[in-house]
């Protein structure tokens, strides 16, 4: 029938299950078919993009030793070295002494580590480059503007541009 459709829900442990609907009309059953796959696009595309802020604060968590909740800059120093920043210890002490600037207690807790490490790994250069590199204007690029800032701006050899070609043809 024209107004009916099941959603299937899946589980790497457990067996499929479904759950039939009957709309009453078809236009109804396309509303919630077009609402339910938009839906289920979007927790897909979530779950692939990488959580920095969970990797973030799971590494706080895991140096955190004595779990007070509190980082010392020297626990800090260690935690930035294992993450391979790539920065000085007076540059990363300046740093860490403006996030710690409200409780002035020689430690930051999550919050203000969060603050600390977007401070540290703040790139304005690089977003500026993205927003310039972007056919949005935003700081993220699609493969086209990828191809097309390795081909134009980076002029990358002929087995690169065969190589996007490639992956142009299969995005």
């Amino acid at each position: 029938d024209s107004t009916c459709f099941s959603v299937i829900f899946t589980h790497a442990k457990f067996l499929h299950k479904s759950v039939d609907f009957v709309a009453n009309r078809k236009e109804d059953r396309d509303r919630w078919v077009s609402a339910l796959t938009y839906l289920i696009s979007q927790v897909k595309e979530q779950s692939a993009h990488f959580n920095e802020r969970a990797w973030i604060l799971q590494k706080f968590s895991e140096a955190d030793h004595n779990k007070n909740g509190t980082l010392s800059f020297n626990e800090i120093w260690s935690l930035l070295k294992k993450m391979n920043l790539e920065i000085s210890e007076e540059y990363a002490r300046v740093m860490f002494k403006e996030a710690e600037k409200k409780s002035s207690d020689g430690a930051l807790d999550k919050d203000e580590f969060l603050k600390f490490f977007d401070c540290l790994t703040d790139r304005p250069e690089v977003r500026h480059l993205l927003r310039m590199a972007s056919s949005e204007g935003v700081e993220t690029l699609t493969a086209s503007d990828l191809k097309k800032f390795l081909v134009e701006e980076q002029d990358v050899s002929s087995s690169i541009r065969n190589k996007c070609s490639e992956w142009d043809t299969a995005v």
